[in-house]
This record gives C-alpha cells, sequence and structure tokens, in this order.
C-alpha cells in the first residue's frame, strides 16, 4: 500500500473519484470541444462567403469603371471627328455584352462664356438586367459636339 501522501496525490489527480467519473467529465469536454469547433467553422465560412461576394463586387465595380472609361474616350474622339455626336445610348460587344452604356448631357452655365456652349456629360455604364453595381463618370464638353435635342 502506498504511504498516505502519495495517495491523496493520485486521488487529487483523478479528481477524487476514480477513473469511471474521469471518463465520464472527458466525453462532456471533447462534446463541448466539438460544438466550439463546430460554431467556429460556421462563423469563419460565412465570414469567407462574405469576403468572396464583396470582391465579386469590386471586380464588377472595376470592370464597369473600365468600361465607362473606355467609353468616354471613345465617345470624345467621335465627338471630335464628326460633330455633333448621335448616338447617346448603346451595348457593348462580346465579352462584355451583359454592360450597356447612355450618354446624358445637361447644359453647363460658366460665368464669363456664351450661354449654352458648354454640356456637363455623364457616361452611366450598367449591367443589361439593371442589377447593380452602376457605374457614372462626369466631365464638361463644348456644346457643339452633342447633338440638340
Amino acid at each position: 500500500r502506498p504511504p498516505p501522501m502519495l495517495r491523496s496525490a493520485k486521488q487529487s489527480v483523478r479528481g477524487g473519484t476514480g477513473f469511471a467519473n474521469n471518463r465520464g467529465f472527458l466525453l462532456v469536454e471533447a462534446t463541448l470541444t466539438a460544438v466550439v469547433i463546430g460554431v467556429g467553422l460556421v462563423f469563419i465560412s460565412r465570414g469567407l462567403a462574405t469576403n468572396v461576394k464583396q470582391l465579386s463586387t469590386l471586380q464588377q465595380y472595376d470592370r464597369l469603371l473600365q468600361l465607362a472609361d473606355t467609353t468616354f474616350t471613345e465617345l470624345e474622339a467621335q465627338a471630335q471627328q464628326t460633330p455633333p455626336l448621335t448616338t447617346l445610348a448603346g451595348e457593348y460587344a462580346s465579352p462584355n455584352e451583359a454592360y450597356q452604356w447612355a450618354l446624358e448631357a445637361h447644359l453647363f452655365d460658366v460665368e464669363g462664356l456664351q450661354p449654352q456652349t458648354m454640356e456637363q456629360v455623364s457616361v452611366t455604364v450598367s449591367r443589361r438586367d439593371s442589377r447593380p453595381p452602376v457605374v457614372r463618370l462626369r466631365t464638361v464638353w463644348p456644346s457643339a459636339w452633342i447633338r440638340a435635342e
């Protein structure tokens, strides 16, 4: 038989109640650990899904911005070569067939300039199915570049 000092040390390691109850405690502990890990994985997967969705939206904004910039440049070049500009809306060819553009112009009065000589022009690029996002770029052009409405 072990001395009493050694016996009490073993009992404190076991919790003082024997091996059977330690196994039950370990089962509860393992179950709780599995639940915590499961809940953590659910939150991590939700966070990843949200990040992927935001990345997709950013990629769409980037594509729309590139299309709007390209369209603005093409329309400005066309307007300078053969004024007035008559095309005020259009669609893109492949691989951007899901997108469309529209040109809007409004009189832009500036002190010191003759009236009705400048137009505030905006190009709006959006998806053809009207889902967001939408990109709108604005600038000022001479009125002679745009047809009279």
